[in-house]
């Protein structure tokens, strides 16, 4: 099924309900995602993967999280991002 695109900005419900989850333990592989099919998420940066778990809260280590991630975050914080779903 081919994906639709829709735009989050800051306020938006999809945005509040994002989590960060770890794809590895390589550097920068720590992405915000929301839940999609089965038991995978999909990361703000379009990757999808079955996570190995959800982190509770910020990632302590900058070196862990996904570069991507944290510029389509700042920009939806900015105004607006067209993402993928």
């Amino acid at each position: 099924m081919p994906s639709a695109w829709f735009l989050i900005d800051a306020t938006d419900q999809l945005e509040i309900s994002m989590r960060w989850y770890l794809a590895t333990t390589a550097d920068h592989d720590t992405h915000l995602a929301t839940p999609a099919v089965g038991n995978n998420v999909e990361a703000l940066c379009d990757k999808t993967f079955q996570p190995h778990f959800e982190l509770p809260g910020e990632p302590l280590d900058p070196l862990q999280v996904c570069a991507a991630c944290l510029a389509k975050r700042a920009l939806a914080a900015s105004g607006s991002v067209a993402r993928r779903r």
